[in-house]
């Protein structure tokens, strides 16, 4: 059995959806003629009509961008510029401040692909340190792509070096770059740092994704602006990035690096599904809550099933559909089109043996 829908202009025109266990149903999602910042939130309802309780599955398929690709860029470097701080991770989008509101400045990021390796440079708004000794960053790097993170490379308040670190499930030693073969460091100047990463641990030829935050432990000490909320302030190097619960290696969220293709909208937009017993506000707000299916970047969650969540016989939840556009996407996605496909299986649910 297999119901359809489809949807225009941002909203999913599907109504309710019947599924019977074994089932499923699918949806097409649409998302154009957004603005960096904007977003958006669609929801449907699923009923199970079963004669038994059930788990239900998503699965993100079929992402397609129009145009679909705008073709090589010029010059071969990638830039990212964030102009705002804020407390981000998988629940909370809220509390954006500007970074001029802390008399700071736009945050900078480069990635050039003009070598065998690739070069990573960021200007951050002010050094580390300078609000507090607990400032940091980070550069996550998923260097084959398969939607796990590799390695990352750190920064801190007071430190001479830079750490380095690999992924194989759990997050290894820390190491001094100084002493990580394919991998170098410099500091030009104050907040300014450039790392080097050789082709044997990433290639500038084949895509990657990447990711960069840092996080100032009070911006308003810097000059005495700015509002002091006693939050975090994160400044995100790359669009709408975040580590994910527990630091636990998942990309999803990472910005994929194409080097044959400048990023497109479906690279950077960010994708959130839920499922929830009731529809919170129409707006975006913190209040998402629910039971996450999968989040992150079309491209990232594209063929990853995320559930399976419970839908007992005759219940009816509500499927939500949140999108957003990173601030600092740029302009580069502009005009651009994201459609996917999202397919939702009933199984029975089955007991624990005892």
């Amino acid at each position: 059995m297999s119901d359809s829908a489809s949807s225009q202009n941002n909203t999913i025109q599907s109504g309710e959806m019947d599924l019977s266990l074994g089932s499923n149903v699918s949806a097409t999602v649409n998302v154009s003629d957004l603005m960096p910042g904007e977003g958006g939130k669609e929801t449907f309802a699923i009923t199970n009509t079963g004669d038994a309780d059930g788990v239900v599955d998503l699965e993100v398929t079929n992402v397609r961008n129009s145009p679909s690709s705008p073709g090589a860029p010029s010059p071969n470097v990638r830039t990212f510029e964030s102009q705002v701080a804020g407390y981000f991770d998988y629940n909370t989008h809220d509390n954006e401040v500007l970074l001029s509101d802390f008399g700071v400045d736009t945050a900078r990021t480069e990635v050039d692909l003009s070598g065998s390796g690739v070069t990573v440079t960021i200007d951050l708004p002010t050094p580390l340190g300078t609000a507090s000794s607990g400032d940091n960053f980070a550069l996550a790097f998923d260097a084959d792509n398969d939607g796990t993170a590799d390695f990352q490379v750190t920064g801190s308040a007071g430190a001479s070096e830079l750490q380095y670190k690999e992924f194989d499930g759990s997050w290894g030693t820390s190491t001094n770059v100084s002493g990580t073969s394919g991998v170098t460091q410099s500091n030009p100047e104050p907040g300014k740092y450039v790392v080097g990463i050789g082709s044997g641990k990433l290639s500038s030829s084949t895509p990657f994704g990447f990711g960069g935050q840092v996080i100032y432990q009070g911006l308003d000490a810097v000059n005495g602006q700015g509002p002091s909320d006693g939050i975090n302030d994160r400044v995100l190097l790359t669009p709408g990035f975040s580590f994910g619960p527990g630091f636990n290696g998942n990309a999803s969220r990472y910005t994929t690096i194409d080097p044959t293709n400048e990023r497109t909208l479906d690279d950077v937009l960010d994708f959130e599904i839920r499922l929830d017993s009731n529809v919170d506000a129409p707006e975006l707000d913190n209040d998402d809550d629910g039971d996450l299916f999968v989040q992150g970047k079309p491209t990232r969650i594209e063929g990853i099933t995320g559930g399976p969540h419970s839908l007992d016989q005759d219940e009816t939840k509500q499927v939500e559909f949140i999108y957003r556009l990173p601030k600092n996407a740029g302009n580069v996605v502009a005009n651009e089109t994201v459609r996917a496909d999202l397919a939702l299986t009933l199984t029975q649910d089955q007991p624990t043996p005892e």
